[in-house]
Formats: C-alpha cells, sequence, structure tokens
C-alpha cells in the first residue's frame, strides 16, 4: 500500500516555522493562540524527534525487543514501530536512569510511566487502561557513526489495573 505523505526527508518545513505564521496570524486574542501551544509543543518534539532518528539511524537498522518477541529492520519501519509505541501511550512521563557510551556503543536507560490507550505496542504484557512503568535499557550498536543494531531490555511492571465491570455470574 502507497503511503499519501511525502517521506520523512522530504518535510522541509518545520513545526517552529507553523508556530511563527500561528503567532503573527493571531487577530482576536492571545488566549486563543495560548490554547493551541501545548499541540505545536507536542508536534515540535515529534518533528524533532524524527528528524533525530533518520540522523542516529543507519537505513538497515535493527530494532529488537526480545521479551516481547519483536524485531523490526530498516530506518522507516523502526521509526514507524517507535511512533506506534508512543502512540499507546497516554500522558507518558519519562525519566532518563542513566546513558553512557563510546564509539561503538551506548547504553541508554529510562523509566516511562503511562496509561495504556490500548493499541500501538506489541505483545506487551499489559491491558487497555492499565497505569504503567515501562524500564527500558537501550543497548545500541554504532557503525560508522549511526545506530545499526538496537536491543531494548524491558521490564513491564502494571502499577494500577484498569477498572473492568464485575462479572455477573449467572442465575
Amino acid at each position: 500500500m502507497q503511503a499519501c505523505v511525502a517521506p520523512l526527508a522530504d518535510r522541509s518545513a518545520t513545526l517552529a516555522d507553523y508556530s511563527v505564521d500561528l503567532a503573527h496570524s493571531q487577530t482576536s486574542s492571545d488566549t486563543m493562540f495560548q490554547s493551541v501551544m501545548p499541540a505545536v509543543s507536542v508536534l515540535e518534539a515529534h518533528s524533532s524527534f524524527l528528524t533525530t532518528a533518520r540522523d542516529i539511524y543507519a537505513t538497515n537498522v535493527t530494532w529488537v525487543a526480545p521479551s516481547r518477541n519483536v524485531r523490526v529492520v530498516g530506518r522507516d519501519a523502526v521509526i514507524r514501530q517507535q511512533v506506534r509505541e508512543v502512540g499507546g501511550m497516554r500522558d507518558p512521563e519519562f525519566t532518563s536512569l542513566r546513558r553512557n557510551g563510546n564509539p561503538r556503543q551506548i547504553i541508554d536507560e529510562f523509566s516511562v510511566r503511562f496509561v495504556y490507550a490500548g493499541d500501538g505496542i506489541v505483545n506487551a504484557p499489559i491491558e487497555c487502561g492499565d497505569f504503567i512503568e515501562l524500564k527500558r535499557v537501550r543497548i545500541l550498536e554504532v557503525h560508522a557513526g549511526r545506530v545499526s543494531y538496537e536491543t531494548c531490555i524491558e521490564n513491564w511492571t502494571v502499577l494500577q489495573p484498569a477498572t473492568r465491570p464485575a462479572l455477573i455470574p449467572p442465575l
């Protein structure tokens, strides 16, 4: 199936350009502009992530999450997969725990707490509406300045299960 949008590399306008246009076109009140700024901020972060991901991943990168039996190959597929996963997180709160590296390998450990939206995270041991803490250690192998292989070691904890209706026993 063909995508209806331009490839990521062909998008030259940044979201900052749009926010400047919004600022100059604001005529009714500053409150209307302020009400859209959180959305613009999220879009800017998303755009920044996509640009950075294209810059750091090799075209033939492999991304794996062994505990979930997930393996994704190719830069664009890995970026789509990561966007899909973050899309499954409602109100995510990321905490960087530690990060170090050398020219051949980067270790990035973080946690993220979120409510699972019910779609986007393949084979995770969670259910829609659960309040989750995901601790992830990313091991990134670097060749020629780009990530060629990423392994994600994950620990999933359900901090609060979703409220589910009680089953009524049959009469």
